[in-house]
């Protein structure tokens, strides 16, 4: 098939990134496919826990989040197959499927609801919708009905029938995903990937050129600004500079922000001071007395002025290793904040939020044996490191406000004397000069590991013949690998 404009423009907007971080893009685009809310069962007839590394001759491959089915046929058919239903009257009785990609149990599928099938004559694939929901391609309505005109796919199409949302993948053509479908899918990008786009240098620039991305910057600037108006100086006297004097040596911290009352072990009631046996002094912090513990029942009204970044950046701080599951950090802000122990979840998902926005958290690997999936969360390097700089220079006496992670590394550090580092970290906790951090993509694992295999070798030798004699061979390799 010849290279179409749209693959030129896609190789020339993309051409400065390795083959490597293309596919790694689709393969990140594959990981956040929606699926049906109910299990479907083409997740388990073809899992991609069930997967092994071998060469598979196909034709292209349709692949969910978590299933992958290769095309060896010139014809596959998607609906819903009922067949299964009569089992429990015979048992023991094998039923083979009348159709290939089963999308069911669910009736908003219909049971001969698509084919996708190879054009002989225009030598395309082509997708035909019968059942009455239809369907999108790239998140757009396509024609249903037999009479209707069919939908010529190109790979890197993703499809979405009944909810279920699957990419088609073509060995001999380059996989593009368009912009239209990466703004689409760009909020679940940034949840899953962060910003750092799981340190694939294209998924990167991709996430942090997003309208999606600016906005929500804009809105969290927003916020904090709001909140900024809510507080007010701690004192007026005149050996203090007001907020926003670009002369003055020190800032006024608001009172909330400034006390944060945690320790290593979790919030007591007890207060940072300059004096504490473990500290290490230093006249650039404030020190406040905090009026009240709200990780008491009692004060389960009460919201914290703390924003999500501080209340995170006091989670991460709390371990030795200076790294956190997702899931303990619910757990820390729960345990030591009231209102939120007694609020309804959406909470968490503002949480989830500030990691995958701010600069100053990325993932981690867990630790040897630590229970649960996912990744770690921990300080950035960059944050790490231009912090402890400017403590070892003295230059912490003025902080911009709004940075309310680098006032919580100041109130740690000011206790503690040290800021915890995970072992895989190139940054020395006590601030001792630290060389550039290299990364590359292989230096973290996907956080979805092994569910999504990616296309390796794209050359199809075969040709298919246009006579209705035809020789069908190919040799369309895909190495069925897990995420890099």
């Amino acid at each position: 098939m010849s290279v179409t404009s749209r693959e030129q423009k896609f190789s020339g907007k993309y051409s400065s990134y390795t083959a490597q971080d293309r596919q790694g893009l689709v393969n990140a685009v594959t990981c956040v496919l929606s699926s049906s809310s109910d299990p479907v069962a083409v997740s388990s007839d073809y899992s991609n826990s069930l997967s092994i590394a071998r060469e598979v001759n196909a034709y292209a491959k349709i692949a969910g989040c978590d299933w992958t089915y290769y095309v060896q046929k010139l014809e596959v058919t998607i609906g819903r197959n009922t067949d299964s239903l009569n089992l429990n009257a015979v048992p023991g009785t094998v039923v083979k499927k009348n159709i290939d990609i089963d999308l069911g149990p669910a009736k908003i599928v219909s049971r001969k609801h698509a084919a996708i099938r190879f054009n002989l004559e225009s030598g395309s694939w082509e997708l035909q919708i019968f059942g009455r929901n239809g369907a999108k391609v790239n998140f757009r309505r396509i024609p249903t009905g037999p009479d209707s005109p069919p939908t010529v796919l190109q790979s890197g199409c993703i499809i979405d029938i009944g909810g279920v949302q699957m990419i088609f993948i073509l060995p001999e053509q380059e996989t593009i995903i368009s912009d239209y479908c990466l703004n689409h899918l760009m909020p679940k990008l940034l949840s899953t990937y962060g910003t750092n786009g799981n340190n694939n240098p294209l998924l990167r620039n991709i996430i942090e050129g997003s309208t999606y991305l600016r906005e929500q910057r804009l809105q969290e600037e927003a916020r904090l600004q709001r909140l900024d108006h809510l507080h007010t100086p701690l004192s007026s006297s005149s050996d203090v500079n007001p907020i926003g004097d670009p002369h003055g040596d020190t800032i006024m911290m608001e009172e909330d922000e400034e006390d944060e009352n945690y320790t290593r072990g979790g919030i007591r009631p007890n207060t940072y001071t300059s004096s504490s046996n473990n500290a290490v002094p230093n006249d650039n912090v404030r020190h406040i007395e905090n009026p009240s513990d709200l990780s008491l029942d009692e004060n389960r009204y009460i919201k914290p002025p703390q924003s999500y970044a501080s209340m995170i950046t006091q989670a991460i701080l709390s371990t030795p290793e200076g790294s956190i599951s997702l899931a303990d950090i619910y757990k820390f802000i729960s345990d030591n904040y009231a209102f939120y122990r007694f609020s309804q979840m959406a909470w968490q998902n503002s949480v989830r939020h500030n990691l995958s926005l701010n600069k100053a958290f990325e993932k981690v690997p867990k630790r040897a044996g630590q229970q649960g999936k996912g990744m770690n969360w921990k300080i950035s390097d960059e944050v790490r490191r231009d912090f402890l700089n400017k403590w070892n220079a003295g230059k912490l006496s003025k902080i911009r406000r709004g940075v309310s992670v680098t006032r919580q590394l100041q109130l740690h550090m000011s206790k503690f004397g040290e800021i915890p580092a995970p072992e895989s970290s190139s940054i020395d906790p006590r601030g001792i000069k630290a060389q550039k951090v290299k990364k590359s993509l292989q230096a973290t694992s996907s956080i979805l590991g092994e569910s999504a295999p990616q296309l390796q070798r794209t050359q199809l030798t075969g040709q298919i013949s246009t006579t209705t004699s035809m020789d069908v061979t190919t040799n369309a390799n895909v190495n069925n690998s897990s995420l890099s």
